[in-house]
């Protein structure tokens, strides 16, 4: 669903962050947001970060509901 897709696209942001911060002390983390290391734009995600989102953020739709939609779409959708 599209929410999905928004969901993996914001786990797969966080990622740099997540990267640059992992094993530092709150007041590592204040030094490097007072240096602009934290700005947006100064960390980039790349598409591993999109693959591991997408291994670990779970479908909100299960698969009967798709199931149920594909038969749907087939049997009374557009051709």
């Amino acid at each position: 669903s599209g929410a999905d897709v928004q969901m993996v696209c914001r786990d797969a942001s966080m990622s740099p962050m997540r990267r640059l911060v992992e094993g530092l002390a709150p007041a590592e983390v204040v030094r490097l947001r007072d240096e602009g290391k934290l700005a947006a734009g100064s960390m980039l995600v790349e598409m591993p970060d999109f693959e591991a989102a997408l291994a670990s953020v779970q479908p909100s739709v299960s698969p009967g509901d798709t199931d149920r939609y594909l038969n749907w779409a087939r049997d009374f959708g557009s051709k």
